[in-house]
């Protein structure tokens, strides 16, 4: 890239879906965008791909000294475990290290995490971090790699027994459970619990830690130990059943415990998955606003869901900084033999909109600032900038958020399928996207074309197309009606899905408030010209 003196790069891979008015964010998830920064010298260059293989990992032995990190998860579709693998991904490229993943094909896979963990070995990995499915029939496999020399680190999940592996990152799962059922407990003061538990399967640590914190945490059960495989249960309990975490079999269990018992008005779910799956189920049969859902992870999406009334609280967890933790680790070992020991604690928040008396908690724009364990990776990201900037050095950074990446550039270059769409300064990038594909990727939509823009109130040349912008329709007593398809209020404010002329879908944000129960049919709105733009021709 001739001219780009210190670049960083972004991918819309690992953007956030949360609400209809941001579900542009990642409709490209092909395309990459590359920030720089003007600085004197090139010096290296970074890539957000990750070296992988479903159900297990495979790769030759590392050349020339390189570092291989192997990471093994439960699934690579649940959200969290997706951005464990970006946190080590993103470590593991800071650190110059070779990063190898595998996981099974669903929660419980046993043998998928045995086979990537066999490849790992034969791939030369000086340490493998896994998130066991089945935390003791992995043992075996786990005292092989260590006797190959490898370091084993169990994330989230505690192998049986815990010292089977050399170490472990995680966050207390029984204290997760503990926190959600304290806040459960106060949210229900005055009613007869009738509780349904959507679980992990049989036999896991972190699905029996959660669900027996659960209880306890909601003062049902007492002296539960927080390292047993058994799920306690109480006579509030009137329905159980596993989900392997999945969201369809999440909606699958919340169904059948209503058909076994109608008055359930209490949801714990392992995970935000299983509680989405929960609350499509509820909805389906018109119970959405009787029965609160609880759950753990605190994930991007599962934040969004207390935002949109569907979760009442969670426990929030950081993967990304297990994963980062976790291939620091390994890459010390491999560098001076010291290896990690024991239990580190990675935290947990309590994150709810509903604060409850004696309950410490967060509310959601917290847990959206920090879902994922995301703002210690943007706290790094302040440090290099600042470092980088300070002593002159330059680089290319990857990075898979667009605000990151406006934050930090004095240049953006927009990539696609290895073609470079655009090179600007942010400014004159989101006030100038070179074409639909950048507009769309930097967060714009729906288009309009002269008739629709002009019937929307700002009157553009015959044959133009309008990008609106996130912040692009206002309300206006005198513009056309739309007709709303989706409303919530928000703190400070409310936000619509309308149907503008001729059928196009968009987000409209206001601070004008609106009750729940009061959201209108129809708003009259228009296009801001400022917040919009007009494509070159």
């Amino acid at each position: 890239m001739v001219g780009l003196r210190y670049v960083s790069a972004m991918s819309t891979e690992a953007t956030r879906p949360v609400s209809p008015n941001e579900e542009r964010h990642y409709m490209f998830r092909k395309i990459a965008a590359v920030v720089a920064l003007a600085l004197p010298i090139a010096l290296t260059a970074c890539s957000s791909g990750t070296p992988a293989a479903s159900p297990g990992a495979t790769g030759a032995p590392a050349a020339g000294g390189e570092i291989v990190v192997g990471l093994i998860t439960k699934t690579e579709t649940n959200p969290f475990f997706v951005k464990m693998k970006e946190g080590a991904q993103a470590k593991a490229t800071e650190l110059g290290a070779k990063l190898l993943t595998g996981a099974g094909a669903k929660d419980g896979d046993n043998e998928g995490q045995v086979t990537a963990m066999e490849n790992m070995i034969n791939a030369g990995a000086k340490g493998i971090l896994i998130t066991p499915s089945d935390t003791k029939a992995i043992v075996p496999s786990i005292q092989k790699a260590r006797a190959a020399g490898a370091v084993v680190i169990a994330l989230d999940t505690a192998t049986d027994p815990q010292d089977a592996s050399d170490a472990l990152f995680a966050t207390d799962n029984f204290a997760a459970g503990t926190l959600i059922g304290q806040w459960a407990a106060k949210a229900m003061t005055g009613k007869t619990p009738v509780i349904a538990t959507l679980d992990l399967a049989p036999g896991i640590t972190v699905g029996a830690q959660r669900h027996n914190g659960f209880l306890q945490g909601m003062g049902l059960a007492s002296g539960l130990d927080g390292k047993t495989t058994d799920l306690a249960t109480a006579k509030e309990v009137v329905c159980a059943q596993d989900t392997h975490g999945d969201q369809t079999e999440g909606q699958t269990a919340m169904e059948n415990c209503l058909s076994k018992n109608g008055a359930i008005n209490l949801v714990y779910t392992i995970n935000e998955p299983a509680a989405f799956g929960a609350y499509t189920a509820l909805k389906n049969a018109g119970k959405e606003k009787d029965v609160t859902i609880v759950s753990v992870d605190g994930g991007c999406q599962g934040v969004q869901g207390i935002v949109d009334g569907k979760i009442a609280a969670t426990s929030q967890q950081y993967p990304l900084k297990m994963a980062s933790m976790g291939v620091e680790a390994i890459v010390k070992f491999a560098k001076d033999g010291t290896k990690p020991s024991g239990y580190t604690d990675t935290g947990v928040t309590l994150i709810t909109d509903k604060a409850q008396t004696g309950v410490d908690s967060k509310d959601s724009a917290y847990g959206l600032a920090n879902c994922w364990g995301k703002m210690c990776i943007r706290d790094r990201v302040g440090v290099l900038d600042e470092t980088l900037r300070t002593t002159g050095t330059p680089a290319l950074y990857v990075t898979h958020d667009q605000d990151e990446a406006f934050a930090i550039a004095d240049r953006v270059a927009v990539l696609a399928d290895g073609r470079l769409l655009q090179v600007d300064d942010p400014a004159t990038l989101w006030r100038e996207p070179a074409s639909i594909q950048v507009a769309q990727f930097l967060g714009y939509g729906p288009f309009l074309d002269a008739e629709q823009a002009n019937e929307l109130g700002w009157r553009v040349p015959s044959g133009s197309l309008v990008a609106v912008g996130p912040d692009g329709l206002v309300l206006d007593e005198t513009g056309p009606e739309v007709a709303v398809i989706e409303g919530r209020a928000r703190r400070g404010g409310s936000e619509f899905t309308v149907r503008l002329p001729g059928g196009p879908v968009a987000g409209l944000r206001t601070k004008a408030a609106f009750a729940h129960g009061s959201l209108p049919a129809n708003l009259s709105v228009r296009l801001d010209p400022d917040a919009c733009v007009r494509l070159r021709d």
